[in-house]
């Protein structure tokens, strides 16, 4: 259990606090802290002798402060303060004729004006400070009778009560609904961390998430080579000497690529279906699965589960992401997980099976119109130009119609797939030769007769050859290129991918963790039913301060995002125990009223810091942070009055706590000033001949410490116990 440094114990009225007073004992040594301020009325010191010689003699006791009140009487009818001999080693006394106190300057013993801008609590809530306490003590102790008068001024660093009450449920309803959630899922959401943590299961190459040699390890490699062996064929038949050479037929390999991709997709379709029934809560075939090939199942990472999903949460909720939308992430992973059809899955089977089936059916080899209307055209000069070469005309000639009808014949007959309407063309080739080798015999007599001569006639019909092959390959070229871009090889080899891919993943993210997968979706589910438990509190709490409309400042945006980091940090408090159930495998329940209780306690208690201590002093067990301290900067920033504070001297006008004619009793002579300020407070200006003290809290102030004339403080005469 957590306890303040310093206890305050008012025993003024009868209750808590007296009670503990007197029951003060080393028996309840614990319920004290080493610093105690007790405030006690003046009349009723003497009663209180006894409690205080128990006080006194706990072992674990530094220092008490005894705050007495009201006016001091004697019988003579004069003014005395009796302070109590039990104290006498350890305590000092304040005394507070009037709780609200006067104006004064100590320069005559007139006060200015009565003030009830200062009063009793804000010296207690100075002296709860440990800095503050340890200074006042240790510098009363140094006065002869060790009694005081105190006068102080304080400045607290707040916001209107008004301001603070609208935006806090401002703060409760953004978090306790859906509204400003994105619509996408950000980075960093509950489904990508879950994703990340699965993957931690993937070994560094991929490849190794399946048994070597194993069926599903074939049925991969002979996929893969056959649609290679595919790319190789129609990178050899695009080629222009392909028309002359020997090769492959493709369209046998292309059905046995298609083939072997169905093999491949077969198997793992099989794997997937086993996969996704056991996680959907299907009987167990894990001594199959792991024959076809996959590797065994990992143990279940709870601890580390836990962790994960306690950062996401933790950072959403600081960041502002709303309580739903975590719980609606965490509930739609959990079905994605025990889903039996994962549609991100069956779309790589369904994208590969249209690929096989376009393998198998390969386009059809088409030439009409092009190439074969230049190709008649070429074949019909080529042949007239050859017959025409005067008496070598006569070989020239039908040697070319020869050429052209082989070279053709290879291209309708010997292509990728037989060219549609083949023997058609083929006769058309031989009509078109045969056209031109008659024009041009009947034209031999034209060309001058050193063309006719047997060497230039020979180099010219080899000169024809040559153009008549180079036209059947670029021909050849065209067509084949033509019929290769209409083929589905590329389709084919990313489906093939997409496939391995596909079964990386499932393995991955089903198959290895399958252990644990029932557990993860139910942890998940469970952290959904406790955040919509938390919403249910925040709304709850909100719905009791009202509508929460309105216009209030808060230009820099540090109030808002104080509250809201103090709330999401409620959240995640509230949310421990069941990341707690998480990592240690405890039994999951998904119940949200224990959340919904437990956040309405702690709300109740954040609800009671702000109203007693303000939104800058850190709720119990907090540190400090960026934005409260800048929230702190920006109120301190507003303040001019405490500067005024801490360039306070001894003859500053400040509220000294007693009745106007009381100021009479006080000595101005050994005057302590005690200067405070809290460590966001940036760079004040302080009056020169004193320290200050940098305890924690929301408040500035000063304690002017007047000593009271010695005739006017006695101490009482001890009362010792009756002998039993």
């Amino acid at each position: 259990m957590t306890r303040d440094p310093v206890l305050v114990l008012d025993v003024r009225e009868p209750g808590h606090d007296r009670t503990q007073l007197e029951a003060a004992d080393e028996d309840v040594a614990e319920l004290y802290p080493g610093y105690v301020v007790v405030v006690a009325c003046v009349r009723d010191l003497p009663a209180h002798d006894a409690a205080f010689r128990r006080l006194a003699g706990l072992s674990q006791l530094e220092g008490v402060v005894l705050v007495a009140t009201g006016p001091l009487n004697a019988e003579d009818g004069g003014s005395m303060l009796r302070t109590p001999a039990a104290l006498r080693s350890i305590g000092v006394t304040l005394w507070v004729g009037d709780e609200s106190g006067v104006l004064w300057n100590g320069a005559s013993y007139r006060s200015v004006e009565r003030t009830g801008e200062v009063t009793l609590a804000d010296l207690l809530t100075a002296l709860r400070q440990p800095l503050v306490f340890a200074r006042v003590h240790k510098a009363v102790s140094q006065i002869p009778h060790q009694a005081v008068s105190p006068g102080l001024d304080i400045e607290y660093a707040t916001v209107p009560d008004s301001t603070l009450r609208l935006l806090r449920v401002r703060a409760l309803r953004h978090l306790a609904t859906a509204e400003g959630d994105s619509a996408g899922v950000p980075a960093g959401s509950i489904g990508s961390a879950i994703d990340k943590f699965l993957e931690g299961h993937q070994a560094e190459d991929p490849t190794t998430l399946v048994q070597p040699g194993s069926a599903l390890d074939r049925a991969r490699a002979a996929s893969g080579s056959a649609l290679t062996a595919a790319r190789n064929a129609v990178d050899l038949l695009s080629r222009p000497m392909s028309l002359v050479r020997r090769r492959l037929d493709p369209v046998a390999v292309f059905r046995e690529a298609g083939d072997a991709l169905t093999a491949y997709l077969r198997i793992a379709g099989e794997i997937a279906s086993a996969i996704t029934g056991m996680a959907a809560g299907g009987p167990p075939q894990t001594a199959k699965l792991v024959d076809a090939g996959l590797p065994a199942p990992v143990e279940s990472r709870s601890r580390d589960l836990a962790a994960v999903l306690e950062e996401t949460v933790e950072a959403g909720l600081v960041s502002g992401r709303p309580l739903p939308g975590l719980a609606r992430e965490a509930k739609q992973k959990g079905n994605e997980l025990i889903r039996p059809d994962d549609p991100a899955l069956r779309g790589g089977f369904d994208a590969a099976a249209r690929a096989a089936e376009r393998v198998r059916r390969t386009p059809r080899f088409t030439v009409w119109p092009f190439p074969m209307v230049p190709l008649l055209c070429a074949v019909l000069l080529t042949c007239a130009t050859g017959a025409a070469l005067g008496s070598s005309g006569v070989v020239v000639g039908p040697a070319l119609v020869v050429l052209w009808i082989g070279l053709l014949h290879r291209l309708l007959y010997g292509g990728p797939a037989r060219a549609a309407n083949a023997t058609r063309l083929v006769l058309s080739v031989v009509a078109a030769a045969a056209v031109g080798a008659a024009a041009g015999h009947k034209m031999r007599f034209l060309p001058p007769p050193e063309v006719s001569a047997f060497p230039v006639s020979l180099f010219l019909g080899l000169l024809l050859a040559g153009v008549a092959v180079t036209a059947a390959m670029l021909a050849w070229r065209d067509a084949v290129s033509r019929w290769t871009a209409c083929l589905p090889l590329g389709a084919a080899s990313g489906a093939h991918r997409d496939l391995v891919a596909t079964m990386n993943r499932l393995v991955t993210e089903r198959w290895l963790p399958i252990t644990g997968l029932t557990r993860l979706a139910d942890s998940l589910f469970t952290v959904a039913a406790a955040l919509d438990g938390v919403a249910k509190a925040f709304t709850e709490t909100a719905d009791q301060f009202g509508p929460g409309t309105g216009s209030v400042p808060d230009s820099s945006g540090s109030l808002t995002l104080v509250l809201r980091q103090d709330l999401a940090r409620i959240a995640t408090d509230v949310l421990r125990p069941v990341f707690g159930e998480i990592a240690v495998d405890a039994p999951l329940t998904g119940d949200d009223q224990r959340c919904r209780t437990e956040a309405r306690e702690h709300l109740a208690r954040y609800n009671h810091h702000l109203d007693h201590r303000g939104i800058t002093v850190p709720p119990s067990g907090r540190t400090d942070d960026e934005h409260r301290q800048a929230l702190a900067g920006q109120l301190w920033h507003e303040s001019a009055k405490s500067r005024r504070i801490l360039l306070a001297g001894p003859r500053s006008p400040l509220a000294q706590l007693c009745r106007s004619r009381d100021l009479r009793l006080l000595s101005f002579d050994n005057v302590t000033m005690v200067h405070f300020a809290p460590p966001d407070l940036p760079d004040p200006a302080l009056n020169p001949d004193y320290e200050l003290l940098r305890p924690g809290g929301n408040a500035v102030g000063v304690l002017r410490l007047v000593p009271l004339f010695t005739k006017y403080v006695r101490q009482a005469e001890e009362i010792q116990p009756e002998e039993t």
